[in-house]
């Protein structure tokens, strides 16, 4: 009796052991098993000195444990690291990714002869920016396994824009063309660079008034200089001035008969010049603009805000020098600006602005008035 129960008890503890053994991981709900897996190239060439990156894919892609070993058949011809093979020596090498017990091989054939570039390209092929923006151009180089890849990186006009490393920096108004080359592949990229100013009714305009000619004031509220009508002399906006001749044809300047303000004349700095009279009128549109007399940091003038957006641009009064004597007046009264567009030979229209009113008018083209211009 007791001979079959000793024999009953190695039974059952021999069915329990076989039992708990034989669990598979199939049956472990938190493991998922990998069936297979594969690179994105399965033959490879490189130049001595190459790089190529392999990409593997495991399935399933649900599979809990997806480290990837790499292996080289050869290290003498091709090293790998995290799939990275990089052509040490010529010949012919096997580079091999294995996950659990699923492999996946790419062939690499190593050369000595360099691998051309056949193309290049940029991510983008017009840029627009804006005075002192940056962007940054990226190129891509084919095939990706040239030998060598640099990217050299020029502008056709450096005073419009430089850049460095792909690095595009916009210096001041205009156009210029930034070219990528690699190997004897070229492409560009046209870069439109426009001012920096305040948008007011449908018009751009500066934050602050000419000084020297191709310069502006330090601030918003400073004076600048003052201009006879299409004259490019900047003239003082504070004292007197000697050698003043009271004619039509005389002063520093003669005035012009000419029907605009003529570009070579224009004082404004690049990207920017004299507005047009209908300009001016969209200033003073109290439709769309509200035009308020304040003073800033103790400077009287005029304050125009756009009624849509709230954008607004202060005008200082920095008066005017008379054609007659160049006598300074109106400082702290009115704000005259000139406008490019003439009403006949010995007048032109300009902006008039006081405490009470804004509008255009015109007056005589020997008087000296401040500049405030728009983007072109």
């Amino acid at each position: 009796m007791k001979k079959q129960l000793l024999l009953c008890l190695v039974a059952c503890s021999t069915v329990l052991f076989f039992s708990a053994c034989s669990k598979s991981t199939k049956d472990d709900p938190t493991t998922t098993v990998i069936t297979g897996i594969s690179l994105d190239k399965t033959t490879l060439s490189l130049a001595v000195s190459g790089t190529y990156t392999l990409t593997a894919t495991i399935s399933p892609s649900t599979a809990t444990d997806k480290t990837v070993t790499w292996t080289s058949s050869d290290v003498t011809k091709a090293t790998v690291s995290n799939g990275l093979v990089t052509a040490v020596g010529a010949g012919t090498v096997t580079i091999t990714a294995q996950v659990g017990s699923q492999t996946a091989t790419c062939v690499v054939t190593i050369s000595t002869v360099p691998i051309a570039v056949t193309g290049i390209s940029l991510d983008k092929t017009a840029l627009a920016l804006t005075v002192g923006g940056t962007s940054t151009l990226t190129a891509t180089v084919s095939p990706s396994t040239a030998t060598d890849k640099t990217v050299v990186w020029t502008s056709s006009d450096v005073t419009k824009a430089t850049v460095s490393n792909g690095l595009v920096t916009a210096v001041a108004v205009g156009t210029a063309t930034i070219t990528a080359k690699s190997g004897t592949q070229t492409t560009t990229c046209v870069v439109t660079i426009t001012g920096i100013g305040v948008l007011i009714n449908g018009v751009r305009w500066a934050t602050c008034n000419v000084a020297a000619p191709g310069t502006f004031a330090t601030n918003s509220e400073d004076a600048g200089m003052l201009y006879k009508w299409n004259s490019k002399v900047g003239l003082p906006a504070t004292g007197t001035i000697s050698g003043w001749i009271s004619a039509w044809n005389g002063g520093y300047t003669n005035p012009s008969s000419s029907d605009t303000w003529i570009s070579v004349n224009d004082p404004s700095p690049a990207g920017y010049r004299v507005p047009t009279r209908d300009e001016i009128q969209t200033l003073v549109d109290a439709n769309k603009v509200t035009g308020t007399w304040t003073s800033q940091n103790s400077v009287y003038g005029k304050k125009f805000t756009d009624k849509n957006t709230g954008n607004s641009i202060f005008l200082p009064a920095s008066g005017i020098r008379s054609y007659t004597d160049g006598s300074l007046g109106y400082i702290g009264t009115y704000g005259d600006y000139w406008s490019s567009t003439a009403d006949d030979i010995y007048n032109a229209y300009y902006l008039f602005s006081s405490s009470s009113d804004a509008y255009w008018n015109y007056q005589y083209r020997a008087n000296a008035l401040p500049i405030r211009p728009v983007v072109e």
